[in-house]
């Protein structure tokens, strides 16, 4: 009908919009008979309604997609799970529809009090979801080991009245169990796929997690307690001349220990957390007249720790140079508020932050290797 409008038009000046077409006046015998013939030459459909057929089409195809979508779902997702699956669970499934698949990944999700398979949109949604899925379901699998630990925890109190501000007992109780959990059977190793590899695994590391609870406990009680002082310190400091140090300083604590804050401290850095939150408690007690030298210093690092919070949101950035990245900003921070302490040896680390030699020109060398990386510079 277009193209005959636009014929009419060029030969006679005659312009003639689709509205103009009666099609309701046209003999059916006078409409095209269109079939659609399959892949096999066989009909799938005929008839002279052409956009009636399209539709007919697209609506059979849609649920057929759907089928298939629905298939690997009823595959992959599964609630109250109490093991892995016996198959192996692929890196990744294709899901969506023919006309638009979409690649997905399987992974473990914590709900709290249960565990669900599930399906993500990308390979870091999934990870972050298996860091505490996993953590969950070997928890579940624990028995008498597992309640022995949260008995263990209950006699915390000091730790308890630490963490008080950042959350509840249930919560902290929480952390601890499922990132000791994670420590033990699963940091720096490849995770299990199916049921049997996830059984080898909680034979074969169950001898370490006494020793990884015991450790981490200590380190997170320490931390916590400085913390503890760095706020009671804070609150002496009325003056609005303290106030962008103040700050600064919430700012940098909310950043190192969090509530959440062995979520995102692999174990083998976590001996240096007491070592940077002591540096935060040393910079408060120096404040007291010399308030216009911290707040000149912190404007210096300030940059820094911006390009650093950009860093951390990629997801293209490798998760080990970024805790590298992390601990050498905190180095840096600690040479510039508190050059003492870093001279001090840091008991159980493997790490000796004493060797950095860190400097704000060797920290932009640093971050700007990483950004090139990921695309940022």
């Amino acid at each position: 009908m277009a193209v005959l409008a636009g014929l009419l038009e060029d030969l006679y000046r005659l312009r003639v919009d689709a509205s103009d077409w009666d099609r309701q006046r046209l003999s059916e015998h006078l409409c095209f008979f269109c079939r659609i013939i399959g892949a096999e030459g066989e009909t799938i459909a005929s008839g002279r309604d052409f956009a009636g057929l399209q539709q007919s089409l697209r609506a059979r195809q849609s649920a057929q997609s759907q089928t298939a979508g629905d298939a690997v779902s009823e595959a992959f997702v599964q609630h109250q799970i109490v093991a892995l699956p016996d198959e192996e669970m692929p890196e990744q499934v294709v899901a969506g529809t023919r006309q638009a698949p979409v690649i997905v990944y399987p992974g473990v999700f914590d709900a709290g009090t249960h565990v669900d398979l599930q399906l993500f949109a990308s390979p870091a949604q999934r990870d972050r979801a298996n860091r505490l899925g996993y953590a969950r379901l070997m928890l579940q699998n624990l028995g008498k080991a597992g309640s022995y630990f949260r008995r263990e925890l209950t006699k915390e109190k000091e730790l308890g009245l630490y963490f008080s501000a950042l959350g509840s007992a249930q919560e902290l109780s929480d952390q601890l169990m499922l990132n000791v959990i994670w420590y033990c059977y699963f940091e720096g190793r490849e995770l299990p796929r199916n049921a049997d590899q996830f059984a080898e695994r909680a034979h074969s590391r169950r001898g370490d997690l006494a020793d990884i609870f015991t450790a981490t406990v200590d380190l997170v009680r320490c931390s916590y307690k400085l913390r503890f002082q760095v706020m009671t310190q804070l609150d002496g400091l009325s003056s609005s001349a303290y106030a962008p140090s103040k700050q600064d300083i919430m700012a940098h604590l909310q950043r190192l220990i969090p509530s959440n804050v062995l979520e995102q401290t692999p174990f083998v850095w976590l001996p240096l957390l007491p070592r940077y939150v002591g540096g935060i408690v040393g910079r408060v007690q120096n404040l007291v007249g010399h308030v216009p030298r911290d707040v000149g210093s912190l404007e210096q690092l300030r940059p820094l720790q911006a390009r650093f919070d950009a860093l951390q949101l990629s997801e293209l950035v490798d998760a080990q140079a970024l805790q590298e990245v992390r601990f050498l900003l905190e180095e840096l921070r600690l040479k510039t508020f508190n050059e003492a302490l870093t001279r001090q040896r840091v008991e159980g680390a493997k790490a000796d932050p004493r060797q950095w030699k860190v400097s704000i020109k060797r920290m932009h060398e640093r971050l700007l290797s990483e950004e090139r990386s990921v695309g940022l510079a």
